[in-house]
Protein backbone atom coordinates (compact mmCIF):
# COMPACT_ATOMS: atom_id res chain seq x y z
CA UNK A 1 0.00 0.00 0.00
CA UNK A 2 2.86 2.38 0.83
CA UNK A 3 4.45 1.64 -2.53
CA UNK A 4 1.16 2.39 -4.31
CA UNK A 5 0.85 5.69 -2.39
CA UNK A 6 4.40 6.62 -3.42
CA UNK A 7 3.58 6.00 -7.08
CA UNK A 8 0.37 8.05 -6.83
CA UNK A 9 2.23 10.91 -5.13
CA UNK A 10 4.92 10.78 -7.82
CA UNK A 11 2.32 11.05 -10.59
CA UNK A 12 0.20 13.68 -8.87
CA UNK A 13 2.74 15.92 -7.15
CA UNK A 14 5.35 15.36 -9.84
CA UNK A 15 2.70 16.91 -12.13
CA UNK A 16 2.52 14.07 -14.63
CA UNK A 17 -1.17 13.69 -13.77
CA UNK A 18 -2.01 17.30 -14.64
CA UNK A 19 -0.23 16.70 -17.96
CA UNK A 20 -2.56 13.75 -18.58
CA UNK A 21 -5.51 16.01 -17.73
CA UNK A 22 -4.37 18.48 -20.39
CA UNK A 23 -4.23 15.66 -22.94
CA UNK A 24 -7.79 14.68 -21.97
CA UNK A 25 -8.93 18.22 -22.82
CA UNK A 26 -7.11 18.10 -26.17
CA UNK A 27 -8.87 14.80 -26.91
CA UNK A 28 -12.19 16.42 -25.99
CA UNK A 29 -11.43 19.13 -28.53
CA UNK A 30 -10.77 16.44 -31.13
CA UNK A 31 -14.11 14.77 -30.36
CA UNK A 32 -16.06 18.03 -30.53
CA UNK A 33 -14.62 18.76 -33.97
CA UNK A 34 -14.86 15.29 -35.48
CA UNK A 35 -11.11 14.66 -35.41
CA UNK A 36 -10.04 11.03 -34.75
CA UNK A 37 -8.23 10.55 -31.44
CA UNK A 38 -4.50 10.33 -32.02
CA UNK A 39 -1.23 11.22 -30.29
CA UNK A 40 -0.05 13.97 -32.59
CA UNK A 41 3.01 16.19 -31.95
CA UNK A 42 0.60 18.88 -30.67
CA UNK A 43 -0.75 16.47 -28.05
CA UNK A 44 2.76 15.71 -26.85
CA UNK A 45 3.63 19.43 -26.88
CA UNK A 46 0.68 20.25 -24.62
CA UNK A 47 1.49 17.33 -22.32
CA UNK A 48 5.19 18.15 -21.93
CA UNK A 49 4.57 21.91 -21.64
CA UNK A 50 2.00 21.37 -18.88
CA UNK A 51 4.24 18.92 -17.03
CA UNK A 52 7.24 21.26 -17.27
CA UNK A 53 5.39 24.45 -16.38
CA UNK A 54 3.69 23.11 -13.25
CA UNK A 55 7.00 21.80 -11.93
CA UNK A 56 8.73 25.09 -12.77
CA UNK A 57 5.92 27.09 -11.13
CA UNK A 58 6.36 25.04 -7.95
CA UNK A 59 10.01 26.10 -7.72
CA UNK A 60 9.47 29.69 -8.90
CA UNK A 61 8.17 30.74 -5.46
CA UNK A 62 11.61 30.03 -4.01
CA UNK A 63 13.74 31.67 -6.70
CA UNK A 64 15.10 35.22 -6.85
CA UNK A 65 14.65 36.78 -10.30
CA UNK A 66 16.25 40.14 -9.44
CA UNK A 67 19.44 39.59 -11.45
CA UNK A 68 20.95 36.62 -13.24
CA UNK A 69 23.51 36.06 -10.47
CA UNK A 70 20.77 36.24 -7.82
CA UNK A 71 18.75 33.72 -9.81
CA UNK A 72 21.69 31.30 -10.01
CA UNK A 73 22.40 31.68 -6.29
CA UNK A 74 18.76 31.03 -5.36
CA UNK A 75 18.71 28.04 -7.72
CA UNK A 76 21.72 26.56 -5.95
CA UNK A 77 20.14 27.16 -2.56
CA UNK A 78 16.98 25.43 -3.77
CA UNK A 79 19.02 22.20 -3.73
CA UNK A 80 16.64 20.21 -5.93
CA UNK A 81 16.78 16.44 -5.66
CA UNK A 82 17.38 14.07 -8.58
CA UNK A 83 13.67 13.48 -9.24
CA UNK A 84 12.92 17.22 -9.34
CA UNK A 85 15.75 17.82 -11.83
CA UNK A 86 14.68 14.90 -14.04
CA UNK A 87 11.05 16.07 -13.96
CA UNK A 88 12.20 19.38 -15.41
CA UNK A 89 14.69 18.00 -17.93
CA UNK A 90 12.48 15.29 -19.47
CA UNK A 91 9.52 17.58 -20.29
CA UNK A 92 11.90 20.33 -21.45
CA UNK A 93 13.47 17.91 -23.95
CA UNK A 94 9.99 16.71 -24.92
CA UNK A 95 8.94 20.29 -25.67
CA UNK A 96 11.97 20.90 -27.88
CA UNK A 97 11.42 17.67 -29.83
CA UNK A 98 7.69 18.37 -30.26
CA UNK A 99 8.35 21.89 -31.54
CA UNK A 100 10.37 20.47 -34.45
CA UNK A 101 7.12 19.17 -35.96
CA UNK A 102 5.06 22.33 -35.40
CA UNK A 103 3.95 24.72 -38.12
CA UNK A 104 4.53 28.48 -37.89
CA UNK A 105 1.07 29.22 -36.51
CA UNK A 106 1.59 26.85 -33.57
CA UNK A 107 5.08 28.21 -32.92
CA UNK A 108 3.65 31.73 -32.66
CA UNK A 109 0.79 30.55 -30.45
CA UNK A 110 3.14 28.54 -28.21
CA UNK A 111 5.56 31.47 -27.88
CA UNK A 112 2.67 33.74 -26.87
CA UNK A 113 1.42 31.26 -24.27
CA UNK A 114 4.95 30.82 -22.95
CA UNK A 115 5.29 34.59 -22.42
CA UNK A 116 1.98 34.71 -20.53
CA UNK A 117 3.02 31.71 -18.42
CA UNK A 118 6.35 33.34 -17.58
CA UNK A 119 4.60 36.55 -16.53
CA UNK A 120 2.26 34.47 -14.37
CA UNK A 121 5.10 32.90 -12.37
CA UNK A 122 7.96 35.39 -12.62
CA UNK A 123 7.78 39.01 -11.33
CA UNK A 124 8.68 40.92 -14.50
CA UNK A 125 5.86 43.49 -14.69
CA UNK A 126 6.33 46.55 -12.48
CA UNK A 127 3.38 48.24 -10.81
CA UNK A 128 2.83 49.98 -7.47
CA UNK A 129 6.54 50.36 -6.96
CA UNK A 130 7.70 46.78 -7.38
CA UNK A 131 7.86 43.93 -9.83
CA UNK A 132 4.93 41.54 -9.58
CA UNK A 133 3.59 38.32 -11.08
CA UNK A 134 0.25 38.12 -12.88
CA UNK A 135 -0.89 35.67 -10.19
CA UNK A 136 -0.63 38.52 -7.66
CA UNK A 137 -3.34 40.48 -9.48
CA UNK A 138 -6.87 39.80 -8.24
CA UNK A 139 -8.40 40.78 -11.59
CA UNK A 140 -5.91 39.06 -13.90
CA UNK A 141 -4.95 35.79 -12.19
CA UNK A 142 -7.89 33.48 -12.96
CA UNK A 143 -8.85 34.96 -16.38
CA UNK A 144 -5.26 34.62 -17.62
CA UNK A 145 -5.00 31.07 -16.28
CA UNK A 146 -8.33 30.04 -17.83
CA UNK A 147 -7.59 31.62 -21.21
CA UNK A 148 -4.11 30.08 -21.33
CA UNK A 149 -5.55 26.61 -20.73
CA UNK A 150 -8.24 27.24 -23.35
CA UNK A 151 -5.69 28.33 -25.95
CA UNK A 152 -3.40 25.38 -25.20
CA UNK A 153 -6.13 22.72 -25.32
CA UNK A 154 -8.39 24.13 -28.04
CA UNK A 155 -6.49 26.43 -30.38
CA UNK A 156 -3.13 24.61 -30.58
CA UNK A 157 -4.55 21.18 -31.52
CA UNK A 158 -6.88 22.79 -34.07
CA UNK A 159 -4.07 24.86 -35.56
CA UNK A 160 -2.16 21.63 -36.09
CA UNK A 161 -5.18 20.28 -37.99
CA UNK A 162 -5.29 23.52 -40.03
CA UNK A 163 -8.62 24.77 -38.70
CA UNK A 164 -9.28 28.47 -39.25
CA UNK A 165 -9.03 29.88 -35.74
CA UNK A 166 -11.07 33.02 -36.42
CA UNK A 167 -14.05 30.72 -36.95
CA UNK A 168 -16.70 31.81 -34.41
CA UNK A 169 -17.57 28.23 -33.54
CA UNK A 170 -13.99 27.46 -32.55
CA UNK A 171 -13.71 30.64 -30.50
CA UNK A 172 -16.97 29.72 -28.77
CA UNK A 173 -15.45 26.34 -27.85
CA UNK A 174 -12.37 28.09 -26.47
CA UNK A 175 -14.53 30.48 -24.45
CA UNK A 176 -16.54 27.58 -23.00
CA UNK A 177 -13.29 25.80 -22.12
CA UNK A 178 -12.05 28.93 -20.35
CA UNK A 179 -15.25 29.08 -18.27
CA UNK A 180 -14.78 25.41 -17.34
CA UNK A 181 -11.18 25.96 -16.25
CA UNK A 182 -12.15 29.09 -14.32
CA UNK A 183 -14.67 27.02 -12.36
CA UNK A 184 -12.07 24.33 -11.63
CA UNK A 185 -9.69 26.98 -10.30
CA UNK A 186 -12.10 28.06 -7.56
CA UNK A 187 -11.49 25.04 -5.24
CA UNK A 188 -7.75 25.74 -5.50
CA UNK A 189 -8.35 29.38 -4.56
CA UNK A 190 -10.32 28.28 -1.50
CA UNK A 191 -7.71 25.66 -0.61
CA UNK A 192 -4.92 28.24 -0.67
CA UNK A 193 -6.83 31.09 1.03
CA UNK A 194 -4.94 30.88 4.34
CA UNK A 195 -1.49 30.73 2.75
CA UNK A 196 -2.29 33.50 0.26
CA UNK A 197 -3.52 35.70 3.11
CA UNK A 198 -0.32 34.98 5.00
CA UNK A 199 1.78 36.08 2.02
CA UNK A 200 -0.38 39.16 1.42
CA UNK A 201 -1.71 38.04 -1.97
CA UNK A 202 -5.15 39.32 -2.89
CA UNK A 203 -7.30 36.47 -4.19
CA UNK A 204 -11.07 36.09 -4.35
CA UNK A 205 -11.37 34.26 -0.99
CA UNK A 206 -8.93 36.63 0.73
CA UNK A 207 -10.70 39.80 -0.43
CA UNK A 208 -14.35 38.73 -0.69
CA UNK A 209 -14.58 35.63 1.50
CA UNK A 210 -15.44 32.01 0.79
CA UNK A 211 -19.17 32.52 0.19
CA UNK A 212 -18.73 35.13 -2.55
CA UNK A 213 -15.95 33.02 -4.09
CA UNK A 214 -18.17 29.94 -4.26
CA UNK A 215 -21.04 31.95 -5.74
CA UNK A 216 -18.73 33.48 -8.36
CA UNK A 217 -17.43 30.09 -9.45
CA UNK A 218 -20.89 28.55 -9.64
CA UNK A 219 -22.29 31.52 -11.60
CA UNK A 220 -19.41 31.26 -14.10
CA UNK A 221 -20.20 27.58 -14.66
CA UNK A 222 -23.97 28.19 -14.83
CA UNK A 223 -23.31 30.87 -17.44
CA UNK A 224 -21.34 28.30 -19.47
CA UNK A 225 -24.21 25.80 -19.31
CA UNK A 226 -26.86 28.39 -20.26
CA UNK A 227 -24.72 29.78 -23.08
CA UNK A 228 -24.26 26.30 -24.53
CA UNK A 229 -28.03 25.73 -24.65
CA UNK A 230 -28.76 29.18 -26.07
CA UNK A 231 -26.14 28.69 -28.81
CA UNK A 232 -26.93 25.00 -29.38
CA UNK A 233 -27.60 25.38 -33.13
CA UNK A 234 -24.59 27.65 -33.58
CA UNK A 235 -22.23 25.21 -31.84
CA UNK A 236 -23.57 22.28 -33.90
CA UNK A 237 -23.38 19.82 -31.00
CA UNK A 238 -25.76 16.92 -30.47
CA UNK A 239 -28.07 16.89 -27.42
CA UNK A 240 -26.08 13.95 -26.00
CA UNK A 241 -22.78 15.85 -26.25
CA UNK A 242 -24.30 18.97 -24.74
CA UNK A 243 -25.59 16.89 -21.84
CA UNK A 244 -22.12 15.36 -21.39
CA UNK A 245 -20.49 18.80 -21.28
CA UNK A 246 -23.17 20.06 -18.89
CA UNK A 247 -22.57 17.07 -16.62
CA UNK A 248 -18.86 17.91 -16.33
CA UNK A 249 -19.80 21.51 -15.43
CA UNK A 250 -22.16 20.21 -12.71
CA UNK A 251 -19.36 18.05 -11.29
CA UNK A 252 -17.15 21.17 -11.18
CA UNK A 253 -19.94 22.97 -9.28
CA UNK A 254 -20.08 20.11 -6.78
CA UNK A 255 -16.36 20.49 -6.03
CA UNK A 256 -16.87 24.21 -5.37
CA UNK A 257 -19.61 23.41 -2.87
CA UNK A 258 -17.66 20.61 -1.17
CA UNK A 259 -14.18 22.12 -0.92
CA UNK A 260 -13.01 23.42 2.45
CA UNK A 261 -10.01 25.34 3.67
CA UNK A 262 -6.98 23.03 3.72
CA UNK A 263 -8.78 19.99 2.23
CA UNK A 264 -7.20 16.50 1.99
CA UNK A 265 -4.10 16.56 -0.20
CA UNK A 266 -5.70 14.65 -3.08
CA UNK A 267 -8.97 16.62 -3.19
CA UNK A 268 -7.89 19.36 -5.60
CA UNK A 269 -4.93 17.73 -7.31
CA UNK A 270 -6.72 14.45 -8.09
CA UNK A 271 -10.48 14.91 -7.96
CA UNK A 272 -10.91 18.55 -9.10
CA UNK A 273 -8.24 18.31 -11.82
CA UNK A 274 -9.61 14.89 -12.73
CA UNK A 275 -12.83 16.57 -13.85
CA UNK A 276 -10.96 17.33 -17.09
CA UNK A 277 -10.60 13.59 -17.65
CA UNK A 278 -14.24 13.08 -16.70
CA UNK A 279 -15.33 15.60 -19.32
CA UNK A 280 -13.46 13.63 -21.98
CA UNK A 281 -15.03 10.36 -20.79
CA UNK A 282 -18.53 11.88 -20.76
CA UNK A 283 -18.17 13.31 -24.28
CA UNK A 284 -16.60 10.10 -25.61
CA UNK A 285 -19.47 7.99 -24.23
CA UNK A 286 -22.03 10.46 -25.60
CA UNK A 287 -20.59 10.20 -29.11
CA UNK A 288 -20.24 6.41 -28.92
CA UNK A 289 -23.88 6.04 -27.87
CA UNK A 290 -25.15 8.17 -30.75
Amino acid sequence: MKQFTKIVDLLVFGNIYIGVCSVALVFTTYLLNGIPLHFSPAVWLVFFATWFYYNFHHHSHHLDFGTFSQFIDSLKKRNMNFREIIFLLIPAIGILISLIWMNLAILIAFASLSIVSILYSIPLVKWNGRRRKIRESLLLKLPFLALTWAAATVLIPLLENEYVIDNRQILAQAFARALFIYGLCIPFEIRDADSEKKWGTNTLPVVYGLRITRITGILILVFGVVLRHVARDFLMLSPAVIFALDLSFFVAMAWIVLVKLNPPKYFCKVFVDGTMILQFVFVYLAIQSA
